[in-house]
């Protein structure tokens, strides 16, 4: 009896990296906020069958990657904004010394507060948009290995 030997952390982890072939239903959706995700959920076409199929599904996929490059642009673009108007605001009350009196050291911690919460809320937004870019890549590869497959042998 023949036994497949079980590969070795080492040549896991030097291997290269190939897109899983496989067509299941997947939700690409964004899981909270407005918008694109609140479209219905449309299950992929069964790629494996046509070549045209699989064409329309990598159309489909990379409009959703440029879409959500796109919406991730404009949240980040609105977050650095008004990251830079609240650090204007702390410039503006520290030169002009109203920082000195009790209301505008307490305007002062509150600017200083809404400045964390903001870049905190920052990363949290180009760490999800991370997720959500590698998961549109990885099935825009899929799509584009499977026409790979799929080329005709001349």
């Amino acid at each position: 009896m023949t036994t497949l030997a079980a590969p070795t952390p080492l040549t896991v982890l030097t291997s290269p990296v190939l897109p899983h072939l496989f067509d299941s239903p997947a939700d690409y959706r964004r899981r909270f906020g407005l918008g694109q995700g609140r479209r219905v959920h449309r299950f992929p076409a069964a790629t494996y069958l046509d070549r045209r199929v699989a064409r329309e599904e990598r159309a489909i996929a990379l409009e959703s990657l440029e879409t959500s490059d796109r919406a991730a642009s404009r949240r980040v673009a609105g977050l650095g904004v008004t990251g830079v108007l609240l650090v204007a605001g702390i410039v503006g009350l520290l030169v002009t010394g109203r920082a000195a009196s009790g209301t505008g050291l307490l305007a002062l911690w509150g600017l200083g507060g809404a400045t964390v919460v903001v870049s905190i809320v920052l990363v949290a937004v180009l760490r999800g948009h991370e997720r959500e870019h590698d998961a549109l890549v990885q099935r825009v590869q899929l799509y584009e290995a499977r026409l790979r497959q799929l080329r005709p042998t001349r």
